[in-house]
């Protein structure tokens, strides 16, 4: 007779080991080489940002719409390191054209952590990226066709500093790294802007170098979800002061069963940290994604979502604001 639960045991190996071995194949074989362009990196101003000038720029980071600081390649049984990425939009390419694979990272620890094991996806492997320094000689960035059936060409630029990391990922069309290009000379510009502000040396922060809509004014904190790509992950955006200097993330709720839907992996996968000032009335703009995990797509619930925030001083964290909205499980 044949030993069901064993040949369902077989299968389910079958199901899940096959396709890690196509998989694994298929990374074998080499990126197509295209050809490559020496980046200027001889602007020295990120090596510039060390003690004060560093929390000035974390600070600035944190206020800012236009970036999100948080902990990068974060799992449960390893720390992720402290970057912010730039939230960029379509406006700012060329041909319209923005792959997800298209970001500009700036991190604060040195990167000691294998790309292939990182839920994120920060850093490719070793050998898959050009390296070289602030304010060092050109470097001669590779260019490839992507490695799956995905449009553009691509690259990875790393650029080492005294205590700042600069990685620059590109997938569009061209071979001149326009996108490369233009990152450095943003970067670089408005961080020279905020070393030159006297605003930031009185107060800790100058609001005329924000981005537009980073700060509000407002009495109360805010909150809104929007549904992303899928059921299942939702957009979590608003303004908020803590007050002081920290970190917030997501916990979401099931309203009737009490049970949180978002699984801790995925909580941390919320961190951001945020802006700060003295003045209340005062709220700095976030936006974070949350995925749902407990549930499926057949069935909708009423979620709670609550915004906590975690002081870097140590002390107990606590509740800053929550809203709800009917939300779905995410599932594969």
């Amino acid at each position: 007779m044949v030993n069901i639960r064993r040949v369902v045991y077989i299968f389910l190996a079958i199901a899940v080991i096959l396709p890690l071995i196509i998989i694994g194949c298929y990374r074998q074989k080499p990126r197509k080489y295209v050809g490559s362009v020496d980046i200027d990196v001889s602007d020295s101003t990120l090596n510039m940002f060390t003690g004060q000038n560093k929390e000035a720029l974390l600070r600035y980071l944190a206020s800012s719409s236009d970036w999100w600081l948080t902990r990068i390649s974060e799992i449960e049984t390893y720390r992720g390191k402290l970057g912010a990425v730039k939230r960029i939009s379509i406006a700012e390419t060329d041909n319209g054209h923005l792959s997800y694979n298209d970001r500009i990272i700036l991190s604060f620890e040195k990167y000691d952590f294998s790309g292939i094991h990182s839920p994120r996806g920060w850093r490719p492997e070793e050998g898959e990226y050009e390296t070289g320094y602030v304010g060092g000689p050109p470097i001669s960035l590779k260019i490839y066709e992507p490695l799956y059936d995905q449009p553009g060409l691509e690259s990875y630029l790393v650029i080492n500093g005294k205590e700042i990391s600069l990685d620059i990922r590109e997938q569009l069309d061209n071979k001149d790294r326009r996108f490369t290009v233009n990152a450095i000379k943003d970067v670089n510009n408005k961080l020279g802007l905020l070393l030159r502000s006297s605003a930031v040396k009185e107060k800790g922060y100058d609001e005329t170098l924000l981005a537009k809509d980073s700060v509000k004014t407002c009495k109360d904190n805010e909150i809104g979800i929007k549904t992303g790509l899928q059921p299942g992950i939702y957009i979590v955006s608003g303004y908020l002061n803590p007050g002081e200097k920290g970190y917030i993330y997501l916990k979401v709720f099931n309203t009737e069963t009490k049970q949180e839907v978002m699984l801790p992996l995925e909580q941390t996968y919320t961190i951001e940290y945020v802006g700060w000032s003295d003045n209340p009335d005062e709220k700095f703009y976030f936006n974070v994604v949350a995925m749902c995990k407990v549930g499926d797509w057949e069935h909708e619930f009423l979620g709670r979502f609550e915004v906590w925030f975690v002081p870097a001083n140590n002390s107990a964290e606590r509740l800053l604001i929550q809203t709800s909205h009917k939300i779905y499980g995410w599932e594969r």
